[in-house]
């Protein structure tokens, strides 16, 4: 999964180079606004299910399968009434410029929530590996259609070619995971919490999701509102390489609350895994972002270079303190432990949206990263003391289970 984010991030600094060497900034920052729009309203929609299916999946025992198929036609549901409602209250006049083009949105918004819900979905099945393949092949095949509808010269229809991608890699994922369901959950052992339990990780797991998504809802936006397109394409070429290293992360975090869901006596040999993993990429990512990735967008084009560099260097700290909150996140889940991530989320997009208003129209792109970068810096001070206390409990735990066969062996 690790290294299928890091070549779709790549490829997808490709797609967009190409977009920026082939059609004007206008039309790249127009598409970047529905893209994104898009795929955050496409991650509201999978209301937490993603994160449940990876939590409790693997201890739902023969109702795996019924799950599965709930998870989805829910969240299809919802991606359709989300869709609807952005494009009866979202500023549509900057985003399109055809009346048939927000009914079509809405159909964009239902492909990108189920593409976004099969990454957790194959997770939680055991078979992340494939969720890699899938990623990886829409990264690659995008830039062939990107490639295909340049004619149109339009943002909509770059938008478009992502999406066309994303629905064909659904069909596929929906056909091979049906066939090979059986097999996949014929360990799922049952074992799931009562019902209240639950619900209350249910609401505190989208709580989380809703409140993290507010800020890559609005910000976008904003870039596009008090600056204009040119520098919403400045934005948003700089953010899929900032996106990419943020997606590893989170790439890694699924697999390990899965593996800690089904082996919960080996969490700490699985904690120090996971340390060893995420603490090289979050360092790697800030170094590539600070000094790697301006000269990357110099060669797409010198002002996506220059404009971009203080948002860059920002993010590069910003990534690599975000080792340290996601060793918190993953604890907290194995735990059920969630409503100091909700909270933390809820002053950060607040924060995050806040600061970025007041920054943005006189720092530019520069405001956005040290928007961030504050926000990063406050969550680590607030997580700092709860994960010492996580860990101890967890070693705790596993020096209660040694004790106890020598206490029968000693008797």
């Amino acid at each position: 999964m690790t290294a299928s984010v890091g070549i779709a991030g790549l490829l997808g600094v490709a797609y967009w180079a190409i977009a920026a060497r082939l059609m004007s900034a206008e039309q790249v920052g127009q598409a970047s606004a529905i893209i994104s729009t898009m795929v955050t309203l496409g991650t509201i929609a999978n209301l937490s299910l993603g994160p449940m299916l990876e939590r409790f999946l693997p201890i739902s025992g023969r109702r795996a399968g019924g799950y599965l198929v709930k998870a989805q036609l829910i969240t299809a549901g919802f991606a359709v009434l989300l869709g609807v409602g952005f494009c009866l209250v979202g500023p549509v006049e900057d985003m399109f410029s055809e009346p048939w083009q927000p009914p079509v949105f809405v159909g964009f918004v239902v492909v990108q929530a189920a593409f976004a819900l099969q990454d957790n979905v194959l997770t939680s099945l055991g078979v992340a590996r494939w969720a890699a393949v899938k990623n990886t092949g829409h990264a690659a095949l995008k830039i062939v259609t990107l490639l295909l509808v340049v004619v149109a010269a339009g943002g909509f229809a770059l938008a478009a070619s992502w999406v066309v991608v994303s629905a064909l890699a659904v069909v596929v994922v929906l056909v091979v995971v049906q066939t090979r369901l059986p097999r996949l959950t014929a360990e799922f052992r049952d074992d799931l919490p009562p019902h209240r339990e639950l619900w209350s990780y249910f609401a505190s797991n989208y709580g989380i999701v809703v409140i993290a998504s507010v800020p890559g809802l609005v910000i976008p936006l904003l870039v596009l509102s008090q600056r204009g397109a040119e520098q919403t394409a400045h934005f948003n070429l700089s953010w899929v390489l900032v996106a990419a290293f943020f997606t590893v992360l989170g790439a890694v975090v699924g697999p390990f609350v899965a593996e800690a869901a089904a082996r919960p006596d080996e969490v700490l040999s699985l904690l120090r895994r996971f340390v060893r993993l995420v603490v090289p990429i979050a360092v790697a990512g800030g170094l590539f972002l600070a000094f790697l990735a301006p000269w990357l967008l110099h060669l797409v084009g010198k002002d996506y270079g220059t404009e971009s560099v203080p948002l860059l260097r920002a993010m590069g700290l910003t990534v690599t303190l975000t080792a340290f909150t996601a060793c918190y996140t993953v604890l907290a889940k194995v735990e059920r432990k969630l409503a100091l991530l909700v909270w933390v989320q809820v002053g950060s997009a607040i924060l995050l949206v806040g600061l970025t208003a007041l920054w943005v129209e006189p720092l530019g792109l520069a405001g956005i990263g040290l928007a961030y970068l504050v926000v990063q810096v406050l969550s680590c001070l607030v997580m700092v003391g709860p994960l010492i206390g996580s860990v101890r409990r967890f070693r705790a735990e596993a020096a209660a289970r040694t004790e106890e066969p020598l206490e029968v062996s000693r008797q």
